[in-house]
């Protein structure tokens, strides 16, 4: 495991890392990704609700993982995430909603156009905080973890329940939401596991991490936060 690649906070980010928020009283974790923009600035780009696609200057302020991979890759990933952005401010202008649904099955094929950074979600009805950033990373040619074999697990299903009351709680379209929890059960990828990922050793060749090796890297990640905020250092 690449641990060199952790960060507490900072700003020493070379074009792109993988950020992650654990929100307090045990309310969960969140992950985005941090890019540098055209105008050099560092960029925190997430996916922080149904139809909620946010891109903010970034503050340096949470944890991240810079990605274990090349810098034309880096440069890839930057770049798709410059046109995701683009588009969706260029939707905002025009007064159109967010069009990325928020929803917990992704399908494996799903990919976002390197030319014009629209989604395609295949069969699936939209992306979590997680399934973004696999998706934007993949679109890019890296692979962060294996979609086709990641098995779901007990602990899944109850974190899906409180995203669906999430949901219901901002309001959501009960026809949304019927067709979000049609999808249900399906495996889950946490977005401490999504951080993780980037820290595989066999990242560099696109090897995909695989669920026992995110699984690893996020308790380290998350042992490290309980650490830091045991001595009083709290980077969130």
């Amino acid at each position: 495991m690449r641990h060199d690649l952790f960060r507490f906070s900072g700003v020493h980010i070379p074009g792109v890392a993988i950020l992650l928020i654990r929100w307090p009283n045990n309310a969960g974790t969140h992950t985005g990704i941090i890019y540098r923009g055209e105008d050099e600035r560092l960029y925190q780009l997430d996916l922080q609700g149904n139809r909620q696609l946010s891109n903010t200057v970034w503050n340096g302020r949470y944890v991240h993982v810079i990605p274990n991979t090349d810098d034309d890759a880096i440069e890839n990933i930057a770049s798709l995430c410059r046109v995701i952005s683009r588009r969706s401010e260029q939707r905002r202008q025009r007064g159109q909603p967010g069009e990325i649904l928020y929803a917990m099955k992704v399908d494996a094929a799903a990919r976002f156009n390197a030319a014009t950074g629209e989604p395609h979600l295949g069969e699936g009805v939209g992306l979590t905080c997680s399934t973004f950033v696999l998706i934007v990373f993949l679109s890019a040619g890296v692979p962060l973890v294996d979609l086709t074999n990641w098995p779901a697990r007990p602990t899944d299903a109850p974190r899906h329940s409180d995203l669906i009351n999430f949901l219901t709680g901002q309001g959501g379209d009960p026809a949304y939401i019927a067709r979000v929890q049609a999808e249900l059960p399906c495996s889950r990828v946490a977005p401490e596991e999504v951080a993780g990922a980037g820290m595989n050793p066999d990242l560099l060749t696109n090897q995909p991490a695989n669920q026992a090796f995110t699984e690893r890297a996020a308790r380290w990640i998350l042992g490290l936060l309980d650490h830091n905020g045991t001595c009083g250092f709290r980077p969130c």
